[in-house]
This record gives C-alpha cells, sequence and structure tokens, in this order.
C-alpha cells in the first residue's frame, strides 16, 4: 500500500523524521518496503500574476497574456479557455524544463512571439487535465516555485503489510500505529455530521445476515458531474496508484485510502426499488464495472436491486448501476461484510480490488458511520448535493463482538523473558487503545473492534513486545528445562516407520506437494480426479500431487543429471485427489511410498556382477517394515489400471486383506519420458493399516529345540506362494516357527502349467520337546490340506 507521506502526517502531530518513522514501523512488523520521493523534479515552474489579457488578432481561439514573475513582464500566448487578468497560474519560462526533461523553445503565433507557456496540470504530469490552466490561490507568493505553491514535493511509502493487520491498510490506521509506537497524539479529520436536507430513504433487507450483518446507505440529490475533483485529493489518489475518474468515485476511493472503509455508489435511478443483499442463484449472471461478464455460483454474495445483481458485494459494483456522466441522484452504501465470504468469492472468480483486499482482511465494523458521513461531507463540498438521512440495516447478532483476553503479568515475563512493570504494560495498552481491567498484576483486555488479529494471550504478549521494542529486549539463557511432552500415538508410528526405513539404507526425501500436469497424467485414469490449482507458483507445479511417487520421480531425475545413479529413498506425506469426478470435495490421504533404482549394494570387487536392484529387493524392504507391524500382507498381480506400472512386474498390497497400495517397476515409456533408469521399482501404501498394528510384546527364548523339515511341491502356475504359505500357517498354527520358500523349479519331470517349490517348516513347541510321531502326523496333516485345498502334491 502507498501513501503519501504529507497525508500520513495530517493524522501526526511529530517532527520525527521519515527514515526514523519507516524504521520503527518495519521494526515492529509493518514493514516498509520503499521511499521515493515524487514532485514535478524542476523549479523552472514558477507562480505569475496574469496583469492583463487581450484577444490574438490573427487566431480567435488565442490570448495574449502579460504576466509578471516578480522581477520581469513576460508575454505569452494561450489557448485554455479560462485564462483572464487577475489570476494566479503556472508559468514556465522560454529556455526552461518541463518535468519529463524536455525543454520549453519560444514559439511563434502568427506575428506574435510567446515566450513562455501557461501550463495545466496536465501538461506537468499533476493529472490527467489538459483542458484548463492551473488557477492557484491568490495568497501565492508571485516568483515561488509551483512545488511550494501546490505542496507537490512529497515523499510516497510504500508499505507491505501482512494479511493479518488489516487495520493498516488505511492512512488512518497507518498513523494510529506510529502513534501508538512513538506515543504520539493521534487525532483524525473532524467528522461534522452533513445537514439532512431531504428526507428520502431506500428499502435495505439482508437475506443472509451472517455475510452481512451491517449494511447502510444514504441517497444524494443533485449532484454536480461536471464538478472537478480537489488537486489534493488527486495527488494523493496518483501516489496510491489509483487513477482518478469522477468526483463521486474518487472521494470514495479517498475515504477507502483515509479510513480502511470501502464503499460504493450506485446510479439512484438503477435502484430506486430498494437494496436487498443475497446469495445468487445458481448460474445467475452479473456484468461489473470493468465489462466482465461473470456467471455466479449460489455460494456467492450480491447486492440486488428490485430485480436484478447490481454488485458483487464486497468486491466490485455492476456496469448496469454505474455513476455516469449524466448520473444527478446516487445511493451510497456503506456495509461490513464477512471476510471469509468475500475471500472466498475473491478466489473463486480469481478478482481481487482495492475493496475486496480490505474486506477479507476484516475491516472496523464500527467504522461504517463514521466513513459514510466523511464521504458525504466530502462530496457535498466538492460536487454539491443534498444529503438525506442514513438508513441502517443491521443485525449486531451476527457482528464479531469482543472477547476480553486474560494476561497475567507473571505469564507475560515468562514468555518474553523480560521484567516488565504494571505501570509500563498498562500504558502500552492505552497507546494501543485496548480497554482493559486490572486486578493486581492481572489485565482482563478488551481488543477494540479494528484488531482482528488479537484473539489469545499470546497476541497480547506480542503487541507488548512490538511497542516496548524488540531490539530492547535482552538475550537471557532459560534457567529451566521444559518437560518432555507426550509423543501422540500417530507421531510415534510415524518416527517408527522412518527409522525402520532408515536402517534398511533409505534415505527420507520432503518433496513439493505440487507437481506439473504432465507427470500427475500418468497416476490418475480421469484429469477430473486431479486437484488443479487456480493460481501455482510455477506452470510445473500446477498440479496437487495425486502420489508420492511423482516427487520421488522428480528427485531421480534431478540427482541423475548430476551424476547420482543410485537411489534408495522414500517419503512419508499427503497426497490429494477428487474423491469423484462430480465431487468437488477435495480428499487427502497421508501415504508412504518408497523407491529404488541403480546398484543392490556400493561398487565393489566382491560385488555381484549384475548387483542391480530387483522387485524383490523392494518387496523385501516392504516386508520388513510390515512385519514389523505383525500384520498379515498379500500380493495380487495387476492386470490393468496402474498406466504408470510395469505391467508384468507389478503387484497390488493387501493387508490384512485390505487393499493399501501398490508395488512394481515404474512403466518403461515413464522411464524414458523422465529420463531415468527403467530398473526402478517403487511402492506406496496408505499409513491408515499402521493404526491397526499390534505393537510387539517380549517373549523369553523357548528352552526346548526346534524341528525343520522341508517340503518339495508340485503346484500349478494359477496357484500363487502365498496361498500355499496361508494353508501352512493355518494348518500348523502356534507350532509354526519360520516358514521360507528357498527353491523353485520348472522342467523335466513336471507337468506342463506346473512348477515345483521347496518350503522349509521350522517347528518348536514353547511347552515340551517335540518328538517325531508328532512332527511327522502334523505334516502329513498339512499335506492333506495342500492337496485337498491347492491340488497340490508332493514331487518324487
Amino acid at each position: 500500500m502507498k501513501v503519501s507521506e504529507h497525508w500520513l502526517r495530517e493524522w501526526l502531530d511529530t517532527d520525527i523524521s521519515t527514515e526514523s518513522i519507516c524504521r520503527r514501523l518495519t521494526d515492529a512488523g509493518i514493514e516498509v518496503d520503499s521511499i521515493s520521493e515524487v514532485g514535478l523534479a524542476t523549479a523552472d515552474v514558477i507562480v505569475v500574476d496574469i496583469r492583463n489579457t487581450e484577444p490574438h488578432p490573427e487566431q480567435n481561439a488565442l490570448t495574449i497574456c502579460k504576466v509578471d514573475d516578480g522581477t520581469k513582464m513576460h508575454r505569452v500566448v494561450c489557448g485554455a479557455p479560462n485564462v483572464r487578468a487577475g489570476i494566479k497560474s503556472a508559468f514556465l519560462r522560454a529556455g526552461g524544463k518541463f518535468p519529463d526533461g524536455s525543454t520549453l523553445t519560444t514559439r511563434q503565433f502568427g506575428e506574435v512571439t510567446s515566450n513562455g507557456m501557461l501550463c495545466s496540470e496536465g501538461e506537468l504530469g499533476i493529472s490527467d487535465n489538459f483542458d484548463v490552466i492551473i488557477e492557484l490561490d491568490s495568497s501565492c507568493e508571485t516568483g515561488m516555485t509551483l512545488n511550494q505553491a501546490m505542496s507537490l514535493e512529497d515523499v510516497v511509502i510504500d508499505f507491505d503489510i501482512t494479511p493479518d493487520r488489516g487495520d493498516c491498510f488505511s492512512v488512518k490506521g497507518l498513523a494510529r500505529e506510529a502513534a501508538a509506537l512513538f506515543n504520539l497524539q493521534f487525532g483524525s479529520p473532524r467528522l461534522d455530521e452533513v445537514a439532512i436536507t431531504h428526507t428520502g430513504e431506500l428499502d435495505i433487507r439482508s437475506e443472509d445476515r451472517q455475510d452481512c450483518p451491517r449494511y447502510l446507505g444514504r441517497i444524494i440529490l443533485n449532484i454536480n458531474m461536471m464538478a472537478r475533483t480537489p488537486n489534493e485529493i488527486v495527488r494523493r489518489l496518483h501516489a496510491a496508484d489509483i487513477r482518478t475518474i469522477d468526483p463521486i468515485v474518487d472521494i470514495t476511493n479517498y475515504v477507502m485510502l483515509e479510513m480502511g472503509q470501502p464503499l460504493h455508489a450506485f446510479d439512484l435511478d438503477h435502484v430506486s426499488g430498494g437494496i436487498v443483499v443475497r446469495r445468487a442463484r445458481q448460474d445467475e449472471r452479473l456484468k461489473l464495472l470493468d465489462e466482465t461478464e461473470l456467471v455466479l455460483t449460489d455460494d456467492m454474495l450480491l447486492i440486488t436491486n428490485a430485480n436484478k445483481p447490481v454488485a458483487l458485494a464486497g468486491i466490485m459494483g455492476g456496469w448496469d448501476s454505474a455513476i455516469q456522466q449524466n448520473t444527478r441522484h446516487v445511493f451510497l452504501e456503506c456495509a461490513y461484510f464477512d471476510p471469509q465470504c468475500i475471500s472466498r468469492t475473491s478466489r473463486e472468480l480469481g478478482i481481487q480490488t482495492d475493496a475486496s483486499l480490505r474486506f477479507e482482511r476484516g475491516v472496523d465494523w464500527q467504522l461504517q458511520e463514521q466513513a459514510i458521513e466523511r464521504t458525504t461531507k466530502l462530496l457535498t463540498e466538492v460536487a454539491g448535493g443534498q444529503a438525506g438521512p442514513i438508513t441502517v440495516c443491521d443485525h449486531p447478532e451476527y457482528l464479531p463482538g469482543v472477547e476480553p483476553i486474560s494476561l497475567s503479568l507473571r505469564d507475560l515475563n515468562r514468555l518474553t523473558g523480560e521484567n516488565f512493570q504494571v505501570e509500563e504494560v498498562s500504558n502500552i495498552f492505552n497507546r494501543l487503545a485496548f480497554d482493559y481491567d486490572i486486578d493486581g498484576a492481572t489485565w482482563r483486555v478488551s481488543p477494540p473492534s479494528h484488531r482482528f488479529d488479537i484473539t489469545i494471550a499470546e497476541n497480547l504478549v506480542e503487541e507488548v513486545l512490538r511497542v516496548h521494542g524488540l531490539s530492547r529486549c535482552q538475550s537471557t539463557t532459560p534457567m529451566r528445562v521444559g518437560r518432555l511432552s507426550r509423543q501422540s500415538e500417530k507421531v510415534h508410528r510415524s518416527a517408527d516407520i522412518k527409522l525402520q526405513l532408515a536402517s534398511q539404507g533409505f534415505n527420507e526425501v520432503i518433496t513439493y506437494s505440487f507437481t506439473s500436469l504432465d507427470l500427475a497424467q500418468w497416476f490418475v485414469e480421469d484429469d477430473a480426479l486431479l486437484l488443479q490449482l487456480k493460481n501455482p507458483i510455477a506452470p510445473e507445479r500446477a498440479i496437487m500431487r495425486p502420489t508420492l511417487i511423482t516427487g520421488l520421480i522428480e528427485t531421480v531425475r534431478y540427482n541423475k543429471a548430476r551424476g547420482v545413479f543410485s537411489h534408495r529413498l522414500f517419503e512419508l506425506g499427503a497426497c490429494f485427489r477428487r474423491h469423484e469426478e462430480s465431487d468437488p470435495i477435495k480428499q487427502q490421504e497421508t501415504n508412504l511410498a518408497a523407491l529404488i533404482s541403480g546398484r543392490e549394494n556400493p561398487e565393489s570387487w566382491l560385488s555381484d556382477k549384475s548387483n542391480r536392484v530387483s522387485f524383490y529387493s523392494l518387496k523385501g524392504n516392504l516386508e520388513s517394515l510390515i512385519a514389523h507391524s505383525q500384520v498379515s500382507i498379500v500380493y495380487e498381480q495387476i492386470e490393468t489400471g496402474y498406466p504408470f506400472l510395469h505391467p508384468g512386474c507389478s503387484t497390488r498390497v493387501f493387508i490384512e486383506k485390505k487393499p493399501v497400495g501398490i508395488i512394481g517397476q515404474l512403466h518403461p515409456k515413464l522411464c524414458r519420458t523422465m529420463d531415468i533408469d527403467p530398473d526402478t521399482f517403487v511402492f506406496e501404501i496408505s499409513t491408515s493399516h499402521f493404526d491397526r498394528a499390534v505393537n510387539k510384546t517380549h517373549q523369553s527364548l523357548s528352552p526346548f529345540p526346534a524341528v525343520r523339515r522341508d517340503l518339495s511341491l508340485v503346484v500349478r502356475d494359477s496357484v500363487s506362494a502365498h496361498a500355499v504359505e496361508e494353508v501352512v500357517k493355518a494348518e500348523l498354527g502356534d507350532l509354526l516357527e519360520d516358514y521360507t520358500v528357498f527353491d523353485v523349479y520348472r522342467g523335466e519331470d513336471i507337468a506342463d502349467e506346473h512348477h515345483s517349490i521347496a518350503i522349509g517348516i521350522t517347528l518348536r513347541d514353547r511347552q515340551e520337546t517335540l518328538s517325531d510321531d508328532r512332527v511327522d502326523t502334523v505334516i502329513q496333516k498339512t499335506v492333506g490340506s495342500l492337496r485337498e485345498q491347492l491340488e497340490i502334491t508332493l514331487r518324487n
């Protein structure tokens, strides 16, 4: 927000330097981005008296003037319609320089020589008015520079105000903040009530009381649209980078900058049926002042007349009800809107205005009557008109209100490490205009209506430190160590997962939650399931990641480009996608993903020549992780539906019979597209199953020996190794201590569409020594179950 220093100092009675004010505000959190001087930047334009005028003998549109600069008379030819003897104006003598650096030369108009130029504001860059020469007050001293006469030399301060400090989005707010920091008197312009000269009112009704709990309006009749906005207001608007349009728009903008309260004026003829504040109807249409055609949704707030919308509440007025050059009567509105409502609409439509910027950060909900009085006063002074009474539509039960906050001196000193005294803190609260009651050394503070950001005791602590000055605080060493807090089970399990993967040689990465559309499309069947950002930080970060694998792939590509070819990476984080195509509600899920590529082990003369990672390398890592949680894991080969995976080397993962994710090799085409190793393997599972995990409990070592039996089985190709394992586990129960598959064979003596697997079974009874007879019995029973359930036979 850019502000004229002259304007700011009208509210502050101080001679403190600009640099000191800016430095102190920045230290207190109101950052100053830049300080720039403005003005004509030339002393060649001076004040002159026009002593005499006469018509040009050859050109009727021109006038010959004699002007006095206090030391010398000059003859000047002028074509402005308002030039006349007896007024003071701005004069640039021949040979002088314009603000843009160009030089004015002597000019001939027929037989008459003009030795200078009487200037308009447009020619000097003060405003957009080129039609008439500048008319100065008779009190201006002849010969003085125009900079001095019009107070054009100024300093523009550009503030970078954080969203939580909506109270500082105005000259009043910045001056109030500076006054508190420097302990100065804070004074505002006198707000005299405007005389009521007619009784006309419009009926106002708010159908959405929560989003618009307060709406004020006033009819002003017989406005003179030909009136000119005063130079001082024009200069201050230009300093703030706001374009001047007409007196009504200029003054409402001026009051918005001055007080922080946006206002809007309607042509009364287009709202004469009354005002209704309501939600838009689905697909209702509205044309804005900038000629944008909107199609609205039913969560957007509108200002309407008896028949149709006339404004998008808190953001921009409508085209049909806009002020025109022939407008004579206006309806002036001033309201308080719920910040979340305006913020939501502004973002959905991609429209941000000076008004919406203030409404979505929160305006003072007690400011509306003052703002409309100030606007009316300025407007009637500049453009005439007769003001009617203020009509108020008020629903106090929906206004923010003020909740008192308690703060003790003991807590304040404990949190800050300072030794504040009661009197000092009370003085700071007074400077900030905080109402409070004090009981001993405890304050019960009620923040003012303009401070939306003060909600908890810690906010009060921050305010005390800001006004006291952070630079004055001493560095101290804490005298005690806080107690360790108890970790939640969820945090504990996340840390345990990371520790286990790190112990297996994986490195944790934390990647962006955003990815590119091209990469994200590999991981969804329909683009409608993707969550696209309306305002991405970069084109390659336009999509909320539907999977953690996108970040892992980008990390591998980045590393490969820098000479790193082996990876063992994992990430634990959130993924985002729509629940279903027609449902706009975002779905967020916490997943765990891992990726391996390159060498299985570091390069060494002892390493196997192949020494490459494989599907089974990553599968072993996953099973080691799951085994720690004591839950069962099952795999099911993937046929279709996962375009990013190799169709012949990928499976779904089931834990406790519920699908939780996938594991497999990345599709060769994706690897070529991303320029990564084709032998890259990934898994991604939901972490929700860890919530059902059973903690391991200690068991003492059994004093009884184990018994190992090996079985060679002939199995149909359609039967998975996991199915065999499940039958063995179900049959042997607690006797089974270990199970392993140690050989797979296809070939001679094995029937077509069959293969042989060799399994090792380790048995142990924790209560007694197993006898051979008992072992033989349970093994034979197990073989029988395999035959019955899976048609498995023993290999001869």
